[in-house]
């Protein structure tokens, strides 16, 4: 869907039912004539400057490397003249997708993006995106395929997938979605496994100002998400077959706590939300001693359990995450052993419907080696 001239313009493809129909919205009124006279079946819409484009068409035909354009708006209306007003990608791999940022439009395929300033046609990089995936925060432009989440500010992107790639690479990208709300990118990627762990109704969210990541678990299957703005507010919409949800933020004045499967922010059926998050590792070559100690410090966190795992430089190995301890107040200590030379990291998770925490860091206690006295 896109939002035009006080429209709500439709596209849409199902593998069972081909090419929707096309249509407009506005108010209560829906059209399959109004302002859509001659447009094209199509996959994927996009508003940029003062037209509507839509790609990956039918046409009496499949079209997949075409994208049509309307005419600009006259009298509060547009048309669609299909015999002229269209761009062709290299007819080798079919669109996928179409974004807008920097006063351009952005045709992505699987392998590719071409950039279009309603003048010049051209291939820009060769990295490819999927239409839900694409979105913008600021001079930013976030998307992502089977390498991963992508960022670009007009040149050549940078992969920001992080530890986290492995989420991307073991799923299927034509099934994502995401949203920018609040400088961070969430992405949603269904069910996954990694590393051996299974993960169900997974989302991953990046904070745009912290370039970190972070894990968690839906509840229910989501098909469908939006930035939706209420009363000068961005929220963060998600749907399924039966519900809308919205969700949650600290600054409400009644923070939800748990994932509702009836519609509802708590009551029957209210269901734990599950957060994880993994810490960077921390070399032990550079301490001249043996970390002993880890203290945690966290508020609102009874609920969160620690792990740690370790990686020997010599044997290269990755051990399997350890249980450290659980949170039980604000200032928290654990022994471990961990000997020089090794990479130590730190992870978290927690399953409850106990309110937000807030995990602050970690302080290592490091015991130092004996110096050994020298004879004269």
């Amino acid at each position: 869907m896109e939002s035009f001239i006080n429209y709500c313009f439709f596209v849409g493809h199902g593998t069972t039912d081909g090419f929707l129909p096309v249509g407009s919205l506005t108010g209560t009124t829906f059209s399959t004539a109004t302002n859509v006279t001659s447009m094209p079946q199509a996959k994927y819409i996009r508003r940029y400057r003062d037209r509507l484009y839509i790609a990956n068409c039918y046409n009496a035909a499949n079209q997949p490397f075409r994208i049509y354009y309307s005419s600009v708006p006259s009298a509060g209306a547009i048309t669609w003249t299909v015999a002229t007003d269209f761009i062709d990608v290299d007819f080798s791999e079919e669109l996928t997708g179409l974004g807008s940022n920097w006063d351009r439009l952005i045709a992505f395929t699987e392998k590719s993006a071409y950039i279009y300033d309603q003048s010049s046609f051209k291939k820009q990089w060769e990295q490819g995106g999927y239409h839900r995936t694409i979105d913008n925060s600021g001079p930013y432009m976030l998307f992502a395929n089977n390498n991963g989440v992508w960022v670009s500010t007009g040149g050549q992107p940078e992969n920001i997938s992080g530890n986290v790639i492995d989420f991307f690479r073991n799923s299927n990208p034509s099934t994502w979605m995401a949203k920018v709300v609040d400088e961070e990118y969430r992405i949603y990627v269904g069910n996954v496994t990694v590393n051996g762990i299974s993960y169900s109704n997974c989302l991953l969210t990046f904070n745009i100002p912290s370039r970190a990541w972070r894990t968690r678990e839906l509840y229910n299957p989501i098909t469908s998400m939006e930035c939706v703005t209420r009363s000068g507010q961005e929220r963060l919409s998600f749907g399924s077959s039966a519900f809308v949800y919205d969700l949650g933020k600290l600054s409400d004045s009644t923070p939800y706590v748990s994932d509702a499967s009836d519609g509802t922010a708590a009551g029957s059926g209210a269901q734990p939300i599950h957060a994880n998050f993994e810490l960077c590792p921390l070399f032990t070559g550079d301490i001249e001693g043996q970390i002993k100690k880890i203290t945690a410090f966290a508020d609102k966190a009874v609920g969160l359990k620690l792990r740690a795992r370790a990686i020997d430089r010599n044997k290269r190995i990755l051990t399997p995450y350890m249980p450290l301890g659980q949170i039980t107040q604000y200032v928290n200590t654990f022994d471990i052993e961990a000997d020089k030379g090794v990479l130590i990291q730190v992870s978290g998770s927690e399953y409850s419907m106990n309110s937000a925490f807030s995990f602050y860091g970690l302080q290592y206690e490091v015991e130092k080696f004996a110096t050994p006295t020298k004879n004269k």
